[in-house]
């Protein structure tokens, strides 16, 4: 009774503070988490801690705008506004400071300049006088990310300014642009009248279309279509009306050229060939007509160039800038040691109690262990050459259930006493298992049933089918089909009826959440549904409590209770429309479960378990919201209880690290050390328990007495490879025993790889590795890369609870991925910085963003941008910073799978003769196919333009400077796409020693681990490749594998058969093999 009265008092207090909201308090003041978390911020929270300084008289991607007397050009370089007189000269730096600054645009009176700049924590329209002072935001909400592209367009009459298909008025307001037909980011500009405005759209035929539209009258008239297969980008109408202009990319050959149009006789030519090969090109940059028409202003081939209309006769105008490029400081870099002592297990999932309280139940590299409540010692309980995974008690705690999963034979279920023993097999027929549960009785187990396939890097998969068994004959019944495997079914209090999470049908935001089935009737209706916006991680596991007062789901990573109201309609568990009474309890949890008939509900975190009784939530949620109304502000979804667990207990869980025990000299050897540049002839190596001892030429090295010896004459020994950019699609939830792309991996050298975009369940794996469970490179997880549509209103605090949450996982490192704004951004930077983690970014291929992730101190970035039309201020700028970047080649902006990638490339060029090894860790059926096709299309290699060598070549010169180019194979053909990435650095300019340089040591610094790894010195683990030809003669050669070394572990290269310090053949798995 009392649990019913307290929620009804947060579902009154909720109501009255909404109205209180509505009417207008001034005592309430936006909160975290709100719709817009970055509304109420007017600045960016990073200050200038240091500053870049180098004259140069190149531009990359200049914005170049003249001004209306025609003496003075605005410009920009990297990210900053300059002034120049139009004879050229010095440019004078009129913007400093933190903020990313674009397009600037003279007023019509040549007095103000608009501009675009997130200097208020998103991109937003601004304006300032000409000496970069007196500035001021003229937009209220952050202009989407494409607004920048093109630049803002002054009214004739100099009082408003247009973006983004409104007009903001200088004296405040907005108003939108007439013709709501007109497309998104299409807007020219004005006439110099104004009576006409410009804008681009599509005919019936899909073809470009530029459009005059009377403003008085509304008429159109269509002044150009377009006549060519080519993009058709950055349209210019000139202020006399008679010109357009506008940069065609030919789809063959990106090379970009400046076409002009006649209006009024309708004839177009050439007007300049701009010669740029890199994508991107000068699809963005603003450029501009004199007022009087007759010159054209812009920026390429890292000048300003003034252009004759009439005769197309070029001018180069010189300048020479003082740049001063702002940054917070010194860039966030931690590292870290690699030590071959023991592994603290820091994943455990499923962390169950008994019903009398005295033992814990937790799965971690895929075993089920059992520990003495609470501070036992965890020890295995079953005995199996299987994975297992989910176990949960029956309710008299007198048996585990649980599911298990063989590479051979596919998955089971089983049961077995709690004490342990010999468990029972209770299936009969192979699949993937999932989420076993005890009715009350004790006579039946429900579970989901898939088939015997595991799912994909981020979801487990669908097609389930719920299965009630009963445990007197094995008897299965079918009471669900067509359901996700991530779920969670339970049985009601009474054992009639059971409730679990459905399959969203349809694409709707509405989503039943949980469905509740009489076992009696199978009559099934909603229990909980939820509804979404634009989210893509949805509440992933829903529970009812056993007598369906509360039910707890998990949402990312944070766990939520919301009161079941029981109004005669399925209760709605999330809304962003609407005022929920949804608690969060706990900002860091998994598994969430009810014990003890619910009177308690638990949860596990990285090695942590914690329970709680749920009505000290509500108890604590109701006290809240008595000392503080506005907890819980209007628009925010949750109300935050900050409320300590009842019970914490930390599994005290250490296993052995797998490396080699001995000593192994490899003798006669050439050896590229990656220490500078030296390369010894012929050298050995002493390898003692996985750490080398001893390094240089074969005369100066004493052999222990004992040492396993290996005469590699004529052979060549590198480090092994880092990858710093792999998407290694590993299941979730059930594990295999082995997993083909590790194995791929790890046979082709790759002895490091960090996945940059994953599950947590990365993490388990990264321990399996360790504790050589499972065979695979040393592996890095990221966990869930920090998306827009996973944390659509990341506020600073929320920024802070994610980072703290990678923390407490183990990571040492998160990536940024095309967050909506710079500030949430920057709060992930300064959240991270504070819990000593690396940040990789990703930033949409916008060179723009890259260069803000520079300012705000991020460790790398991946993926090369558009660099469109770049210079010596964007080289020396990124060797200057000290950011890693990586390149990833492969995937090529999105382009990895089409025709002039430089995947397809690679693949036809050197995947066409039959690699039985390749075949070997691969899908043999596929890519036997592959090869065949490749090898009747092999001619075909000679047609294709590899456009990525451009990119290679600025990667090239930037290294030459001194930048940190690194390796990232995207996870493209696994093993070998690391290979071709290396190939491709090299193909630019690199020497095979830099390319190789950059696969290894530089990859281990962008790791933080360059103590550890990265080269062959003293003091190093023994990761390394033994090659049977020279990689420094021709660098295709790094595939020519004899051995790979790991923690001081020999693999057999083709094989992976251990060859030292034991021999043990390694057997692929039947069924992991074929997939």
């Amino acid at each position: 009774m009392k649990t019913n009265i307290l929620i009804r008092q947060i579902i009154v207090r909720i109501s009255v503070l909404c109205l209180f909201v509505l009417f207008g308090s001034n005592n309430i003041t936006a909160q975290e988490n709100i719709v817009d978390p970055i509304a109420k911020f007017k600045s960016l929270p990073m200050g200038v801690g240091k500053t870049i300084s180098f004259t140069t008289s190149e531009g990359s991607n200049m914005d170049v705008d003249i001004s209306p007397n025609g003496k003075l050009i605005l410009f920009t370089l990297l990210g900053d506004i300059y002034k120049l007189p139009i004879t050229g000269g010095s440019a004078t730096q009129i913007t400093r400071g933190m903020a990313m600054n674009c397009s600037p645009v003279w007023s019509p009176d040549g007095k103000k300049i608009a501009y675009i700049s997130d200097e208020s924590g998103g991109y937003g329209l601004h304006i300032m006088d000409t000496t970069g002072k007196s500035k001021r935001l003229l937009t209220k909400a952050k202009l989407p990310l494409y607004a920048r592209f093109n630049a803002p367009k002054w009214t004739p009459d100099g009082l408003a300014v247009s973006v983004d298909q409104m007009v903001y008025p200088l004296i405040g307001g907005e108003e939108r642009l007439p013709d709501s037909n007109m497309p998104v980011d299409s807007f020219i500009g004005f006439s110099s009248d104004g009576l006409f405005m410009y804008y681009s759209d599509f005919d019936l035929n899909g073809n470009t279309i530029i459009i005059k539209y009377n403003r008085i009258n509304s008429a159109k008239t269509i002044i150009y279509t377009a006549r060519h297969k080519q993009d058709f980008s950055n349209v210019r109408v000139s202020p006399d009306g008679r010109w357009l202009t506008y940069i065609a990319e030919k789809l063959q050959r990106p090379t970009d050229s400046l076409m002009i149009y006649d209006i009024s006789n309708k004839k177009e030519r050439l007007l300049a060939s701009l010669g740029i090969f890199s994508p991107g090109g000068l699809r963005h940059q603003h450029y501009s007509f004199s007022s009087d028409s007759k010159k054209l202003l812009i920026g390429y081939g890292g000048k300003i160039r003034e252009i004759s209309i009439e005769s197309g006769e070029q001018k180069v105008i010189p300048f020479s800038a003082n740049v001063n490029f702002d940054l917070v400081g010194e860039k966030i870099y931690n590292t870290h040691r690699l030590l071959h002592d023991s592994l603290k297990v820091n994943y455990i999932r499923d962390a169950r109690r008994s019903p009398d309280g005295s033992t814990l139940i937790f799965s971690a590299l895929e075993h089920i262990y059992t520990m003495s409540y609470p501070h036992g010692i965890p020890r295995t309980l079953v005995n199996q050459d299987q994975a297992q995974f989910h176990p949960t008690f029956s309710e008299d705690g007198k048996w585990v259930a649980y599911v298990t999963w063989s590479d051979n034979k596919g998955g089971q279920v089983w049961i077995v006493s709690s004490k342990g023993g010999n468990p029972v097999q209770i299936t009969k027929i192979s699949g993937q298992y999932s989420s076993p549960c005890f009715s009350p009785d004790g006579k039946y187990l429900i579970f989901v049933k898939g088939e015997p396939h595991l799912g994909g890097r981020e979801t487990p998969g669908e097609n389930g089918k719920l299965i009630r068994l009963s445990l007197k004959d094995k008897h299965c019944e079918q009471l669900a089909d067509s359901i996700s495997l991530y779920n969670n079914p339970v049985f009601s209090f009474d054992g009639k009826s059971v409730i679990y999470k459905p399959r969203q049908i349809d694409n709707s935001s509405v989503e039943s959440k949980l469905v509740v089935k009489d076992l009696l009737t199978h009559k099934t209706s909603d229990f909980a549904v939820g509804i979404y916006d634009n989210e893509s991680i949805k509440p992933l596991k829903s529970i009812p409590s056993p007598d369906e007062h509360y039910i707890v789901y998990l949402k990312n990573e944070s766990l939520y209770l919301v009161p079941n109201l029981k109004l005669g309609s399925p209760q709605v568990i999330i809304n962003s429309e609407m005022n929920l009474p949804i608690i969060r309890f706990a900002k860091s949890g998994f598994d969430p479960a009810w014990e003890d008939h619910g009177k308690k509900l638990s949860w596990s975190y990285g090695n942590k378990y914690f329970n709680i009784d749920p009505q000290k939530i509500i108890d604590a949620a109701t006290s809240l919201l008595n000392a503080n109304p506005s907890a819980k502000p209007d628009g925010q979804q949750f109300l935050d209880v900050d409320i300590p667990a009842d019970q914490e207990i930390e599994v005290n869980l250490k296993v052995p690290k797998f490396f080699a025990k001995g000593t192994v000299a490899l003798k006669n050897v050439r050896i590229i050390s990656m220490k500078a540049d030296e390369i010894i002839d012929n050298g050995t190596l002493i390898i003692e328990d996985g750490i080398i001892k001893s390094v240089g030429a074969a005369n100066s090295i004493k052999i222990p007495n004992g040492a396993k010896v290996f005469d590699l004459s004529g052979k060549t020994v590198m480090p092994g490879l880092v990858d710093l950019h792999s998407h290694m699609p590993l299941p979730v939830e059930i594990y295999p025993q082995q997993y083909w792309g590790m194995l791929a991996d790890l046979s082709y050298g790759v002895t490091t790889a960090r996945d940059v975009s994953s599950s947590h369940d990365m993490f388990g794996y990264q321990e399996l590795i360790e504790a050589g469970q499972m065979l695979g490179p040393r592996f890095y997880s990221v966990g869930w890369a920090i998306r827009p549509n996973t944390y659509p209103r990341l506020s600073k605090n929320e920024a802070e609870v994610v980072i703290e949450n990678r923390k407490k996982m183990g990571a040492t490192v998160i990536k940024q991925y095309v967050l909506s704004s710079r500030i949430q951004k920057q709060w992930l930077l300064n959240a991270a910085r504070k819990q000593s983690l690396n940040v990789t970014n990703e930033g949409a291929s916008d060179l723009l963003e890259q260069l803000a992730m520079i300012k705000d101190g991020s460790t790398g970035i991946e993926h090369n941008p558009d660099w469109g039309d770049i210079y010596d201020d964007v080289i020396s700028l990124y060797a200057k910073s000290g950011v890693f970047l990586d390149p990833v080649f492969q995937y090529d902006s999105g382009k990895a799978y089409i025709d002039d990638s430089p995947r397809y490339y690679f693949e036809l060029k050197y995947l066409r003769d039959t690699d039985s090894k390749f075949l070997r860790f691969t899908d043999k059926l596929k890519w036997a196919a592959v090869f065949k096709e490749n090898l009747a299309n092999k001619n075909r290699v000679d047609t294709i333009n590899p456009t990525f060598i451009a990119e290679s070549r600025y990667n090239t010169l930037m290294s030459k400077k001194g930048a940190k180019i690194v390796m990232g194979s995207h996870g493209e053909d696994l093993g070998v796409g690391a290979h071709f990435e290396l190939w491709a650095l090299q193909m630019g300019g690199m020497s095979n020693l830099e390319a190789i340089r950059a696969a290894t040591l530089t990859g281990a610094e962008g790791l933080g681990v360059q103590n550890d790894i990265g080269s062959l010195e003293v003091g190093k683990i023994a990761d390394l490749i033994i090659l049977d030809k020279n990689p420094l003669d021709d660098i295709h050669n790094t595939r020519a594998i004899k051995y790979v070394m790991k923690d001081g572990i020999l693999y057999d290269g083709n094989t992976l058969d251990i060859t030292w310090p034991f021999k043990k053949k390694f057997c692929i798995k039947k069924f992991e093999a074929n997939k």
